[in-house]
């Protein structure tokens, strides 16, 4: 039909004329939502009459083949109406987010095993075969009106399904070449997620040296002194689980990089060398103002101890007063821990030289020492931080021992104390 044909219709004042010229002419449009097939092309519904010639259906027409009864609706070249008009259309879409492969060179058989799937799409390698030859580097389609082709633009990015375990990136370069990666030479692969985060670390701890085999996505580490396994050679690292039960990402800190400790509650920054708190923040503190009574060790034919500033005393090396201070337990293995000291001796040797020191029970072995002068009232006034590694996470008893030197009486007596130990992070 045409508008002359409207014109005649009217001028002969034929309606059924003028009907059929206006059905002719109009195109009209089936929403976007609907499945085709539900929709009756049919002037008069079930009752038959003229069909449109064409149609518009998510923003392509579609021209009725009255000779074909036989197409399949695939949606993509041919959509099959609810009175069994096939629709058909030249503007066929390709979905350019992926392809099933780009390895097989021979098209896939409609009866083959598994069967084809309409929209299903490969990418022509060279050297393809029957259909598929003289498209190399094209897209191919399967649909009812048999294979399509798309040649690629530059700067197309796909995704082939069948490499890698999540598919294989690769865009089309100006080379008229499809390349692995995105466009601008980044190779797939080649960019981490740990490369793209913001990087915010909330590690469990930093004294874990082997990877946990299961955990939650996101769990993460400061990897321990003395590594093992996949953690191995990598001390003091970063790892972190990207999902559950993964297997751990290692990222190396930068200079001045900060993590918070969540087993110490405080924030750490990498130095270079070694993981330092940020705050200064002591995380435990214990204390304990108990005038002790000392005891005292060896005796007649037992010997004084002989100062060296460079030698620590021994267990009880000489003549002692032994003084239990306090308890702690410490966070972590290695923690520095300070204990500071302030304890009167009184009937001491006016002027006499002590060496007061710091014992673990655990051990008896001195962790830190320093010597000390009595006054001119025979008292000894002791007020000193001594400096010490936890070796445990156990709660340990630490005493004070002061050894005697040249044969001056032991202290006795204590009339002021206080114990104070402080765990840094």
């Amino acid at each position: 039909m045409s508008q002359s044909a409207i014109a005649a219709a009217l001028a002969a004042h034929d309606h059924e004329a003028l009907r059929a010229a206006i059905y002719g002419e109009l195109s009209p449009t089936i929403p976007a939502v609907f499945d085709p097939r539900t929709w009756d092309e049919r002037e008069k519904g079930e009752l038959g009459g003229n069909c449109w010639p064409k149609v518009t259906w998510q923003e392509r027409e579609w021209y009725r083949d009255g000779d074909d009864n036989d197409t399949d609706h695939d949606g993509l070249t041919t959509i099959v109406t609810l009175g069994g008009s096939r629709y058909k259309t030249n503007d066929v879409r390709f979905d350019p987010r992926s392809v099933i492969s780009r390895s097989l060179d021979t098209p896939p058989e409609e009866d083959g095993s598994p069967s084809l799937q309409y929209g299903e799409t490969w990418l022509v390698p060279e050297g393809a075969s029957g259909e598929w030859a003289g498209h190399e580097g094209e897209r191919a389609m399967w649909t009812a009106r048999g294979w399509k082709f798309k040649p690629p633009a530059h700067g197309e990015i796909t995704l082939v399904e069948d490499e890698g375990e999540a598919g294989q990136f690769i865009h089309f370069n100006v080379n008229d070449e499809w390349d692995d990666g995105l466009p601008g030479n980044v190779v797939d692969a080649s960019v981490r997620p740990s490369h793209l985060l913001i990087r915010a670390w909330s590690v469990e701890n930093k004294t874990t040296v082997a990877p946990p085999a299961s955990g939650p996505a996101g769990e993460q580490y400061i990897i321990g002194p003395a590594a093992s396994g996949a953690w191995a050679g990598h001390d003091g690292k970063i790892a972190w689980r990207p999902a559950v039960d993964a297997a751990f990402v290692i990222t190396a800190p930068f200079v001045g990089e900060r993590v918070f400790d969540k087993s110490l509650n405080i924030p750490l920054e990498w130095s270079g060398t070694a993981w330092v708190s940020t705050s200064g923040a002591y995380v435990a503190v214990t204390s304990s103002g108990v005038i002790p009574i000392p005891t005292t060790a060896g005796g007649a034919g037992v010997g004084d101890y002989v100062y060296d500033p460079t030698a620590a005393p021994g267990t009880n090396a000489g003549n002692t007063t032994i003084t239990n201070v306090t308890q702690h337990r410490a966070r972590r293995v290695g923690a520095k821990l300070e204990i500071f000291v302030s304890v009167t001796f009184t009937n001491v040797t006016i002027g006499a030289n002590y060496v007061c020191a710091i014992q673990r029970n655990s051990e008896l072995q001195t962790l830190d020492f320093v010597l000390v002068r009595s006054n001119d009232a025979g008292r000894i006034e002791l007020s000193h931080t001594f400096e010490v590694t936890a070796n445990s996470v156990n709660l340990d008893g630490y005493r004070l021992v002061t050894f005697r030197i040249a044969g001056v009486g032991l202290p006795t007596n204590p009339r002021r104390y206080i114990c104070i130990i402080r765990e840094r992070a």
